[in-house]
């Protein structure tokens, strides 16, 4: 190996484990904050269901769903796998706040990253990962709903505001998401960022419709639940 070439490989590992670490850091960060939040701010019911979702996202995140992508799509992916867990996570929003998304989305992408790789280094990057991608997916949720109250009938959020602020916020999950991990391995393999963010967005990009699709009607059978 030719010395420039090393140098160029230790610069891309510096930089690859100071990226890890910085996503990790944040992620736990935020999770802790979140998990201080529930334990004195909710009320004890409140904590209890929020933990029984805990156990119910990791589960659900075992069976995944697999679609064939449309032909027009021009990727490498013939189909695309998509969880009901992100689902669920983003209706935990709606229903308890963004402190109990997170808490629940950073347990359940540790879980997930621990039942295909058994390195803590990953596992607890995805942690991280998938608590920064949901505080950023339920941010957008709620700004939508804030930003057309005014549409609210009654004292419930109309359907059509919910549905509109979940696929926002399935479509920032995904870019948040995809553009964390693409930014590991582009650095990881020494590619350029945005061309591997591009490239991961474009087959990833289905799978904001299901999950805004899964969320939307367990959100409607919830609300007629609820009004019977």
């Amino acid at each position: 190996m030719r010395a420039s070439e090393f140098i160029s490989k230790t610069k891309g590992d510096i930089a690859c484990r100071a990226y890890t670490a910085l996503v990790s850091v944040a992620g736990i960060s935020l999770w802790v904050a979140a998990a201080v939040l529930l334990a004195t701010r909710y009320a004890a019911l409140d904590q209890l269901i929020i933990l029984v979702l805990v156990p119910l996202t990791i589960v659900t995140g075992m069976f995944p769903n697999t679609f064939p992508l449309p032909s027009v799509l021009k990727t490498p992916h013939e189909k695309f796998t998509f969880t009901l867990s992100d689902a669920i996570v983003l209706l935990v929003v709606c229903r308890y706040g963004l402190m109990a998304s997170i808490f629940i989305a950073g347990i359940e992408g540790f879980t997930s990253s621990r039942r295909t790789v058994r390195r803590l280094s990953s596992n607890i990057f995805s942690f991280g990962m998938m608590s920064l991608a949901i505080a950023a997916a339920g941010v957008t949720l709620l700004w939508v709903i804030r930003a057309g109250e005014s549409f609210a009938i009654s004292g419930f959020k109309s359907f059509p505001l919910v549905a509109v602020a979940l696929l926002a916020a399935s479509i920032t999950h995904i870019i948040v998401n995809t553009g964390l991990i693409s930014t590991l391995f582009a650095l990881r393999n020494r590619h350029p960022v945005l061309q591997s963010w591009k490239a991961n967005l474009l087959w990833a990009a289905p799978m904001f419709l299901s999950t805004s699709a899964a969320a939307s009607l367990m959100y409607i059978a919830l609300q007629y639940d609820l009004m019977m």
